[in-house]
């Protein structure tokens, strides 16, 4: 007689999870705030999806992993927009999206033709405290019209050479590709940030937030005999600031 002891069936482990909230507005608006109703919100990469509310809210619940998720949003008459979100990170986030209609009007304004195929980039520079910083000059390494900048009353104009209290300034007719934004601040130049474009219209957006910080390090001959690095005495240093952005 020969039993078979069997243990107890495996439990499949509920796998952790996080909330992600967040409000979807309208962008080019000078007073207040256009809540956006009925904006997909899809995962890529995953199958999780959710719409914005008639506040313009949303929540989606995901599983926690090491990495940045990133939003696609839609919304028929809107530029497509993609947002990357650190995951586990329950703040809410607030996202912007432009219709065609207003990105049009503005090329119209400019004397451009927005290309229905090409990207629009817009960016906001600020200081810790959230408020634009003034005198930061932009440009794309990508081919694009722009920079025009915002004045302080919130209008586009060709006439002005860097951003106004607002920190505000954008680029049309993005073509696809990949490449980075350099900008200075009063001749200063800050650390470039990577650009990526794709065909169909998309909206970039990001923010950037100029810190200061210092880098320490030696100046080597790397041509040395036998071998061994020498270091260099009396080379030239100049001071920069670096920068994080965020989507």
């Amino acid at each position: 007689l020969t039993t078979v002891s069997s243990g107890p069936a495996p439990v499949e482990l509920a796998k952790e999870t996080w909330t992600l909230r967040g409000s979807v507005n309208t962008l080019f608006v000078k007073n207040g705030a256009i809540p956006q109703a009925d904006v997909l919100i899809k995962v890529r990469g995953r199958k999780e999806a959710t719409r914005t509310d008639i506040k313009g809210d949303f929540s989606i619940e995901l599983p926690k992993a090491k990495g940045v998720v990133f939003l696609e949003l839609l919304k028929s008459g809107y530029h497509p927009s993609i947002i990357g979100v650190t995951s586990g990170d329950e703040r809410p986030v607030r996202v912007e999206i432009a219709s065609r209609h207003a990105t049009e009007q503005i090329g119209q304004r400019l004397g451009l033709v927005q290309a229905s195929s090409l990207g629009v980039f817009f960016a906001q520079i600020s200081g810790s405290d959230g408020t634009g910083i003034r005198g930061a000059v932009a440009q794309l390494g990508l081919k694009a019209d722009g920079p025009f900048y915002f004045d302080d009353d919130g209008n586009i104009s060709r006439d002005l050479k860097a951003t106004s209290q607002s920190g505000r300034f954008l680029f049309l007719n993005v073509e696809s590709g990949t490449g980075f934004l350099e900008t200075t601040i009063n001749g200063e130049q800050i650390a470039p940030v990577q650009i990526s474009s794709v065909e169909g219209g998309e909206l970039i957006q990001k923010s950037l937030m100029p810190v200061s910080a210092t880098i320490k390090g030696r100046v080597f001959d790397p041509v040395a005999p036998q071998g061994r690095l020498q270091p260099i005495s009396g080379a030239d240093r100049k001071s920069t600031r670096l920068n994080s952005s965020h989507t």
